[in-house]
């Protein structure tokens, strides 16, 4: 199996695994060659050695990988690729899932999953240095963070073993990658609830992983896979599950359901602004990231300096969202950073794309 890892920039990073099975290499843009995290499937076979004697699992604790050098997934798990990505200030990552049954998908926005579901996400630099896998796993019929088990490791030096991290981790191997610590994990997980104004759109703890964001063929579990592999137990219609419009507002609604959804979406989304785009809609001017933002003036605001209006077509110096997103300021009360947590870079990219479709806005 082939795994395809994306940076939070533009360089196309591609891991192409050996036909003796024996590792997998990454190849960024520049040509330069590096050891990753991406792992091919073990495709049913054992990880015995050709002599007889058991192999232990590079980094057991993960429970990631079938041999010893970090290059064949344990029987069961599969890679995915969301279709919006989560900024994660330029790092390369690799998305892992395993499920033991059917997905409730009842509600086409918001699923929920089975006891025993664990999903990987593993974090290199472009040079191939490993620095982070985090795994989460359902242990309870809940819905929620409360059902789920949470878990950050660090990696060594040399790539072939992992520390359990709890209390976070800062500038991890002379990085400026931050771990942070596992009772922060539900800031996010949990859509902001109780921190950020509203509940979120993060239905069941998992990011990235749901209809809209499975809804392309650069993934090796698709929305047509699972509904083929009998692991949706409600069909979603591949033709629903889209951000309408033009290529401008779909780059620019699927950053801002990436990066800003979990928490500004739902029944009670933070800040009482819906950018988690929903199944089913037709146009742009249907979703409710448009709904709720162009044209909404921001109204009281502890945020010194923030502009008039989340978004006022033709006017990206009017429009609060790619300011907020332009600054790197820390969380509370009065910052200005949005996302508030786990980023201290700019996406530039993800900031471009939504002026871009400001500009491409009637004038307000």
């Amino acid at each position: 199996m082939t795994s395809t890892p994306t940076t939070d920039d533009s360089t196309t990073v591609t891991t192409t695994t050996s036909t003796t099975g024996q590792g997998s290499t990454s190849q960024d843009t520049t040509g330069v060659e590096s050891s990753t995290g991406g792992a091919e499937s073990s495709e049913g076979g054992d990880s015995s050695s050709s002599t007889g004697d058991e192999v232990e699992a590079c980094a057991p604790e993960l429970g990631l990988y079938a041999n010893d050098d970090c290059t064949t997934l344990a029987d069961g798990i599969d890679a995915y690729e969301p279709q919006y990505k989560l900024w994660s200030d330029g790092l390369v990552k690799f998305r892992y899932v395993s499920l033991p049954d059917a997905i409730d998908s009842s509600d086409a926005d918001y699923w929920s999953f089975p006891v025993g579901t664990v999903l990987w996400k593993h974090f290199e630099t472009t040079g191939g240095l490993r620095v982070e896998t985090r795994r989460i796993e359902k242990v309870s019929d809940d819905v929620g963070p409360d059902a789920w088990v949470f878990e950050t490791f660090e990696w060594n030096e040399a790539g072939d073993a992992v520390e359990a991290v709890v209390n976070g981790s800062e500038n991890v191997l002379g990085t400026d990658h931050d771990i942070p610590a596992v009772a922060d994990c539900a800031e996010c997980h949990n859509g902001g609830e109780d921190g950020m104004g509203g509940g979120g759109a993060t239905h069941d703890a998992v990011l990235g992983f749901s209809a809209l964001q499975l809804n392309h063929e650069d993934t090796d579990v698709t929305l047509a896979s699972l509904s083929d592999d009998g692991l949706l137990s409600a069909a979603v219609p591949v033709a629903a599950a889209v951000i309408p419009g033009d290529a401008t507002a779909e780059a620019a609604l699927g950053v801002m359901h990436a990066n800003c959804g979990h928490c500004h979406g739902g029944d009670t989304p933070s800040g009482g602004m819906r950018l988690f785009v929903t199944v089913g809609h037709d146009a742009v001017t249907e979703t409710p990231t448009y709904i709720d933002t162009v044209g909404v003036e921001i109204g009281m605001s502890p945020v010194v300096g923030i502009p008039d209006y989340r978004i006022l077509g033709g006017s990206v110096a009017d429009s609060a969202v790619p300011w907020r997103m332009g600054q790197r300021d820390g969380d509370g009360m009065g910052a200005a950073q949005m996302p508030p947590l786990a980023t201290e870079d700019v996406d530039d990219d993800g900031v471009a794309a939504v002026e871009a479709w400001i500009n491409s806005l009637p004038a307000g």
